[in-house]
C-alpha cells in the first residue's frame, strides 16, 4: 500500500517527542532521510541489519523509543547534520510515559530475513533485552494493517553458501512439532530458550542460503510457524515484548510466503495477547481485521477460532447486541467445520478450545450459569494437553464457584493446582491466583480453606 502525502508526513498524528522534531527539523532531515542513515550507520558499525522507513521515524516522534544502541546511533547521524554534538539525553526519549522499543514489521523478503535473523540474535544472546510486561497496541494495529495490505513477495535467494532443499525445509517442520509438544505439555517457559536457539543457529542459515521461489516460499512459512511458536511460548510465560515481536515477525514471514491463512492465525494471536493484557478494543480490532485478511473462503475452524476472541472480547466490552451477531457466527463456522479440509497446523484447536472461549466469553458477560452447561466441552482434551486441560479447569471452576458451588469448583481446581507445580506458565499461575481471590471470601468452607492453603504453599 503506497501512503499518500499526509501519512507520509505524520499529519493528524499527535508529535509527542518535540526535542526529536527540533533535532529533525535543525538537521533538514525528512522521516525517510533520518531512517535511511540510522540504518546504514546501524549495519556499518554494529551489523545490524533494521528495516526502518519513514513510520519508524513516526513512532519515535509519537514516543516510541528504540533499543540501544539506536538512540546513540541517532545522536551520531544528527551531530554531524547539525555540524554539533549531540547526546542522547538531547533526543527526548528520557521522559516518562514512552513506550519502548519499537516492533517493525518488515515488507519485502530481504527485510524479513535481516530483521527476523537479528531479532533472533538479540533473542538468543541478550534474552532480558525485551524486558518482560510491555505490549504496544498502536504499533500491533499497525502491524495488522502492513499484513492486512501488504503484498506476498517471491521468497529466492540465488546467494548464500548453503543449497537449501525440500529436505531442509522438512525437518524444521518436523521440529515444530517436538517443540509443540514440549509446549503444550510443560508450558511456554520451558523449552522457549532451546527453540530461539534452534532459529538463531539453524534457521537463520537456512533463510541465508540458496533456494529458489518454490523451495523459498516453503521455508518462509515453516519459519513462520516456528517463529509464532517462540511468540506463544513467551506470551505464555509473561515475556510480552519479546511475543509482540515475533508474533509480529510470524506475520511478516507468513505474509511473504503467501499464506494469509497462517498470517491470519498469528495475528489472532496477538489479538489473544491483547486481550489477555486488558487492550480489550485493541483485541476486537485485530480479531476482525484478521478475519477479514483471512477471507470470506477461509475455513471454517478459522474463522471460529477468530471469532472466539472476538467473542471475548466483546464480551469484556459489554457489547451484548454484537455478541449475540457474534456468537451466531462462531457457532456456525464450527457446526460447518470439516478438518480434513484444513492445513495440519490447525489440528491444535479443538472443539475443547472454542468451547473455552465461549465460557470464558459467557462468565465475563455475567452468564455464568449458561456457561455452566458448556463445562463438559471445554474439558474434552487429549491427555497430552497438560497445560490447556489446566487452564481449563481453572475456567471452569471459576464457572462453578459463580454458580454457588464452591466445594466442587475447588475439586475441580486442584488438579490444575498440582500441575502448575511442574508446567512453566504464568498464565496458569495468575489463572490460578485469580481463582483464589475469587473464593477467598468463603474461607469458612473447609475445601475452601484447605484450597487457599495449598495456593499460599505452592
Amino acid at each position: 500500500m503506497v501512503p499518500d502525502q499526509s501519512e507520509a508526513s505524520g499529519a493528524g498524528r499527535p508529535v509527542l517527542n518535540y526535542e526529536l522534531a527540533t533535532l529533525l527539523s535543525e538537521a533538514g532531515f525528512s522521516r525517510e532521510a533520518l531512517a535511511r542513515q540510522v540504518a546504514l550507520q546501524a549495519r556499518q558499525e554494529y551489523g545490524l541489519r533494521l528495516a526502518y522507513d519513514y513510520r519508524s521515524v513516526g513512532r519515535w516522534l509519537r514516543g516510541s523509543v528504540p533499543e540501544p544502541p539506536i538512540p546513540e546511533i541517532i545522536a551520531q547521524v544528527l551531530a554531524r547534520a547539525v555540524g554539533r554534538m549531540v547526546t542522547v539525553n538531547e533526543l527526548g526519549f528520557q521522559r516518562g510515559g514512552q513506550v519502548s522499543p519499537g516492533v517493525e514489521f518488515p515488507q519485502t523478503p530481504e527485510q524479513v530475513i535481516e530483521s527476523v535473523t537479528d531479532l533472533w540474535r538479540v533473542s538468543n544472546e541478550r534474552p532480558n533485552a525485551f524486558g518482560q510486561a510491555s505490549f504496544h497496541p498502536v504499533q500491533a494495529l499497525e502491524a495488522a494493517v502492513d499484513w492486512r495490505f501488504g503484498r506476498p513477495g517471491t521468497p529466492s535467494s540465488k546467494t548464500g553458501s548453503r543449497q537449501v532443499v525440500a529436505a531442509d525445509v522438512e525437518r524444521v517442520r518436523s521440529t515444530h512439532i517436538e517443540f509443540k509438544n514440549l509446549d503444550h505439555t510443560h508450558g511456554g517457559g520451558f523449552a522457549l530458550g532451546w527453540l530461539v536457539r534452534y532459529l538463531r543457529e539453524d534457521v537463520a542459515l537456512l533463510l541465508r542460503g540458496r533456494y529458489g521461489h518454490a523451495v523459498g516460499r516453503d521455508l518462509f512459512q515453516s519459519a513462520a510457524v516456528l517463529t509464532n511458536l517462540v511468540g506463544w511460548m513467551a506470551y505464555d510465560f509473561g515475556r510480552h515484548t519479546l511475543a509482540q515481536h515475533h508474533f509480529t515477525h510470524a506475520a511478516a514471514l507468513a505474509q511473504q510466503a503467501g499464506d494469509p491463512l497462517y498470517g491470519a492465525a498469528v495475528i489472532g494471536n496477538l489479538a489473544t495477547q491483547a486481550l489477555y493484557l486488558g487492550h480489550h478494543r485493541t483485541a476486537l480490532r485485530l480479531s476482525l481485521a484478521a478475519r477479514d485478511g483471512a477471507g470470506r473462503w477461509a475455513p471454517q475452524g478459522l474463522l471460529a477460532r477468530l471469532a472466539g476472541t472476538e467473542l471475548r472480547a466483546l464480551a469484556l466490552l459489554n457489547d451484548r447486541s454484537e455478541f449475540v451477531r457474534t456468537r451466531r457466527f462462531a457457532d456456525r463456522a464450527m457446526e460447518r467445520r470439516n478438518e480434513a479440509e484444513e492445513p495440519g497446523w490447525m489440528g491444535m484447536f479443538t472443539p475443547a478450545h472454542f468451547a473455552g472461549s465461549t465460557i470464558h466469553a459467557l462468565r465475563d458477560l455475567g452468564r455464568a450459569k449458561e456457561a455452566r452447561e458448556l463445562l463438559d466441552d471445554a474439558l474434552d482434551l487429549p491427555a497430552r494437553h497438560s497445560r490447556a486441560r489446566s487452564l481449563h479447569q481453572v475456567l471452569a471452576a471459576s464457572v462453578l464457584a459463580s454458580c454457588g458451588e464452591l466445594d466442587e469448583a475447588c475439586e475441580l481446581a486442584r488438579p490444575a493446582l498440582a500441575a502448575a507445580r511442574a508446567i512453566k506458565s504464568i498464565r496458569l499461575a495468575e489463572r490460578l491466583n485469580e481463582f483464589a481471590r475469587q473464593v477467598e471470601g468463603d474461607a469458612d468452607s473447609k475445601l475452601v480453606s484447605a484450597f487457599l492453603t495449598e495456593v499460599n504453599d505452592t
